[in-house]
Parts: structure tokens; sequence; C-alpha cells
């Protein structure tokens, strides 16, 4: 049986990835930063209960790594804190010199613990780890790179800030220092493993020539839900995200302004969003932010909205949005959230281009006609039979054989 590797920063689909390759014995060796069950995960944990912790401290007791068994587990704790120390990298404007330190850093953490004896595969997140990828090359282990965001994305959103005269990111500004890292990185993969074709199509533009290393293959969702969920609240209106711009809150806020004065109970409810000068800011003015959730509280959101409505500009496969199919909720998104399967008119709306006038109408059209709502619901819970993690499975696992 082949062993695989997991290597990466964060708790990307919650530990999904390793714990589906532990389940069918392919996991030889998960490495990924702080955590629930790491060291400086276990001090946040028992500091939290005493004194209030920052969001970005808190987090490292969120990423809890469930059923894969720790002695297969090395957490790199210091890569949190030092790698702020690259910033001022980023302050002078020389991206291509913050990736090679990023780079540098997290092997010079976890180089010497990964254990290569017996392992065929490297399976690793998009931009991260080319000095670990050099390594695996010379050893013969094969490398699968998860390219969980178009490669584009930077060149995507730098457009769109620019037509709406927004400042923006370093990253967008120098977005071609970016891609000439993921062309590195996509040198030494054997496979790229793409969760939809919009995600492919972002590869095939940044260079042609890794077109014969695509694979595509749709994640599932890392939340369950079981028996009857949905317990509507007529009326709200849900949406879910770190990255307000990139995920298109700003679109969804100019359709609630449109829409709000026609029917003020709806409630747009807005899960992520924990920067205070963001919820303030006037555009907003019709959103309900709700702050962080956890798992739980997601899964209450879902269930009792009457839509999720993701008006993103791109994405790789948008997790959230494979979470609402499973939960039975109806969706209102765009090609970009890379959810393919996903068809306009059923199981919820795909809008091309995002504008105001056409988005409140697609959230108007929904509300006023229940039974159609009621169908996608139905048509959702179906459709999420190809989202379950154990279809997710097999397809990773034909990936792999």
């Amino acid at each position: 049986m082949s062993k695989i590797i997991v290597c990466q920063y964060e708790a990307r689909h919650r530990y999904a990835v390793p714990r589906i390759f532990n389940q069918k014995g392919y996991l030889a060796q998960l490495i990924t930063g702080a955590n629930f069950d790491s060291y400086l995960g276990k001090i946040v944990n028992v500091a939290s209960k005493i004194v209030p912790l920052p969001s970005e401290i808190l987090r490292f007791k969120e990423r809890k790594i469930n059923e894969i068994p720790l002695n297969l587990v090395f957490s790199a704790d210091a890569f949190s804190w030092e790698e702020k120390q690259l910033n001022s990298f980023l302050t002078k404007g020389d991206v291509s010199e913050w990736l090679k330190a990023r780079d540098q850093l997290w092997f010079s953490l976890i180089g010497k613990h990964v254990q290569w004896d017996g392992v065929d595969y490297l399976y690793t997140m998009m931009g991260q780890n080319l000095a670990l990828l050099k390594e695996a090359e010379k050893r013969g282990v094969k490398v699968i790179v998860d390219v969980f965001i178009s490669p584009m994305n930077f060149r995507q959103t730098l457009k769109e800030k620019a037509k709406l005269s927004i400042i923006p990111s370093i990253l967008e500004e120098k977005c071609l220092d970016v891609e000439e890292h993921y062309k590195k990185v996509f040198k030494y993969s054997d496979i790229i493993l793409c969760p939809s074709q919009w995600v492919a199509d972002g590869v095939i533009t940044l260079d042609n020539q890794f077109e014969r290393k695509i694979c595509i293959c749709p994640y599932g969702s890392s939340l369950q839900f079981t028996g009857d969920n949905r317990k509507l609240i007529e009326g709200r209106i849900f949406w879910a995200g770190g990255d307000w711009f990139r995920k298109g809150l700003h679109h969804l806020a100019a359709a609630a302004d449109i829409l709000k004065p026609k029917y003020p109970q709806l409630d747009f409810r807005i899960a992520g969003i924990t920067d205070a000068n963001i919820q303030k800011m006037p555009i907003f003015k019709n959103l309900n932010f709700l702050g962080k959730l956890d798992s739980i509280q997601m899964k209450a959101e879902f269930s009792t909205a009457d839509m999720f409505v993701f008006p993103t500009l791109t994405e790789g496969m948008a997790s959230v949005v494979i979470e609402a199919i499973t939960s039975g909720c109806p969706i209102i998104t765009t090609r970009g959230a890379g959810v393919d399967a996903l068809e306009d008119g059923k199981a919820g709306l795909i809008i091309d281009s995002v504008s105001p006038d056409s988005l409140s109408r697609s959230i108007e059209s929904l509300l006023l006609d229940r039974p159609r709502l009621l169908q996608m619901s139905d048509e959702c819970q179906e459709l999420a039979k190809y989202y379950t993690e154990d279809a997710w499975g097999l397809r990773l696992e034909k990936v792999i054989n």
C-alpha cells in the first residue's frame, strides 16, 4: 500500500485530507503548524480560560486533528510566531524575498523531522514547501500539489479593485512575483490536483506546459449534516468567509441596500469577519455581523437560512458552498466559486457577472417563490451525495492508484 506524507501550514478542510488518508491506511505523517493538540495549542487552550485572547491566537485551539494518531503528527509551533518577523520584506514590497524566506523558515523547522522511509508520495498545498518539494525529488518521492485556489487570484482581485479605485494589497501589486513562485512549485510536482475547472483554467493560463499534470478532484464537505436539519427562519440570507473583498461581500452589501427598503424583515447574516473596522464600514450598514463561528454555529446558520449568497470573485472550490449544499441550503454564487457540479437553476443560481441589480434580482426571485426555494433545497440534498467525505475519499484514492 502507498504511503503518503501530508504537509500543510494550517488546518485546511479541518484536516480532512490527512484524516481520509489515515482511514484508508495511506498516511505516513502529517506535518502542520500550531493546532489544538500541539504544545502551543495547549497553552492557548488553558490561557483562553483565564484571559481574553485575540482571534489570531484563538485559532490554534480551533484546529483539531481528529481521528489521526498524534504519533503521526509533527507540529511546527514556532512557525506561527517566526513568520511574523518576515513581514519586513512585505513592508519593503519585496514579495519574492518574502516567499523565499518563508519557505526557508518552514523547511528549517520541519526538514529534519520528515520521516521519508517507505514514503511514496508527498501531498502538499499550493505555494508551500518549495524546499521540501526539491527534497522529495531527490528522494524519488512523487509530489501531489493541492491547488486550493486559482493561481490567477491576485490578478483577478487586482483588476476588480482597480475598477473600484480600492488600494490593492502588496501581493496583488506584485502578483507576477507570486505567479513565478507558483510556477516553481508546479515544476516540482508530479500531479497538480485541481478541485475545479476554474482552477485548472487558472493553472493553464499561468503556463500551459502544466496542463499535462492536471488532475481534477473535487473536494467534499468537512461539515456533516444528518437527518432533517432544515429549520428555516424566513428572510435569513447567509454569507461566510474571511476575505470580504475577494469573496464579494461588497456585492452582497450593495444588494442588501436595494432589498432592505422593500423587505425590512430581511436579515443578511455575515460569518467570519472579526475586524471591527471592516464591520463599521458604511457600505456594510445593512449587514448583521456574527463574528467567528465554530462548526456547531455554522451548522445552525446553514440550517436556518433561506439561502446562502456567495458572490465570490475567485476561489478554488469554495468549501462554504459545499457545506451549504450538504446542509440543503440553496445557493446563489458565481462560476468563480469553483463548484462544477452546481447547475444554474438546480440547487441554486449561478450569476455570470455580479452587479447589485443582478444579485438583488436573483435573491428576490427566490424569496418570492417559496416552492422553488424548497425544491432547490431538495436538489441540494441530492447533490450532496457527490460531496460527502466518503465520496471525496474515493476520488483521492483513485488519484493515488
